[in-house]
């Protein structure tokens, strides 16, 4: 899985080196990129979460697909404050510094944006309607949430917040591989084979279990939520089953919110007067940089319309396809003598 995530930093990388020279037809090039990759990832990780013995619990409350994934998190209002207008800017302080000092007051804010929450999820339409929103109008209605944030930010600003975002969900992708002892598809077929509980014995032994939770424990030492729910972990004999169902839900939550940061930069990016959407980057825009043109993710006309690869330009990316990628950027390499 975090071949792909690699892939996704990658071009995100991109975005910011775009934004810091303001090329935003650039950044918006990679944006799209970093998009797509992040499709293969969730694709990826949801194969790989169906070969899990829980995984009807896993997708049972986030539900089974990215959309599902974003909208339980953002039910078409802030995820921090629950309101269908973000009006986070009145408790910045306390949202910066919800970790230290003002940790009691974020908690008290909290309930109430839970409560808020919880009511708008239960107000989201039948998944059979959900599944038709367009991408654009989902976009459409982050800028509604968000739009007098965006507004009132910096463009660098709100790109140091998706760079951020891209690199908690690859810490979060890093944490289940370690636990699960995998980073690639067939070593998870083999592994899933030789353990269908999940039990994780043979990748960590008891002794190595027993001195983890001691470890935890007493990092968290005065946390007596935390060691509670340390202690009520390690007597369960599902312990392995629930921690990667927990950090599937942690990935699921990170991802939604490097796509609610990825609508904050390319709805800033409109709002700087480039009347540009990530639609026209899948279409291949006229817009486009010089190096760029001519490479679209769709084909077709109309409604017959199909993703495809934008360098070999087939419906199923081909193995020389990277390959040549990697050939291009070893031979630019030695044209500038590195």
């Amino acid at each position: 899985m975090s071949n792909f995530w690699l892939q996704v930093s990658n071009d995100a990388s991109k975005v910011a080196e775009a934004i810091r020279r303001q090329n935003y037809e650039l950044a918006m090039y990679n944006i799209g990129n970093a998009f797509c990759w992040m499709c293969c990832f969730v694709e990826r990780l949801k194969e790989d979460i169906k070969k899990f013995p829980n995984e009807t619990y896993i997708f049972e409350e986030r539900g089974k697909t990215f959309q599902e994934w974003i909208l339980y998190r953002y039910p078409f209002c802030c995820h921090h404050c629950g309101y269908p207008l973000c009006n986070c800017v009145l408790y910045s302080e306390t949202m910066e510094e919800r970790k230290d000092d003002h940790k009691d007051d974020f908690e008290k804010l909290k309930g109430g944006a839970d409560k808020r929450l919880t009511e708008a999820r239960k107000s989201l339409p039948q998944d059979s309607v959900l599944e038709k929103i367009p991408l654009n109008k989902l976009f459409e209605g982050f800028n509604k949430v968000y739009g007098n944030k965006v507004f009132s930010t910096h463009i660098e600003d709100l790109t140091f917040h998706y760079l951020e975002e891209v690199g908690e969900a690859g810490h979060a992708i890093t944490v289940l591989e370690t636990l699960i002892g995998h980073n690639n598809t067939d070593e998870l077929d083999k592994k899933i084979k030789d353990d269908p509980e999940l039990k994780l014995e043979k990748h960590f032994n008891k002794d190595q279990w027993k001195k983890a939770f001691d470890q935890a424990n007493s990092s968290k030492k005065g946390n007596e939520d935390v060691c509670s729910a340390l202690g009520k972990l390690e007597k369960n004999e599902k312990r392995n089953q629930i921690a990667a169902a927990s950090i599937c839900h942690m990935i699921m939550d990170e991802i939604a919110d490097v796509f609610s940061w990825t609508t904050a930069v390319v709805n800033k990016i409109e709002k700087l007067g480039k009347q540009h959407s990530i639609i026209e980057v899948f279409e291949g825009a006229d817009w486009f940089p010089k190096e760029k043109k001519g490479k679209s993710y769709l084909h077709g006309m109309g409604d017959a319309k199909k993703f495809r690869c934008p360098y070999c330009g087939e419906p199923s990316c081909k193995t020389w396809c990277p390959l040549s990628n990697i050939l291009t950027k070893v031979s630019e390499s030695q044209v500038k003598g590195n």
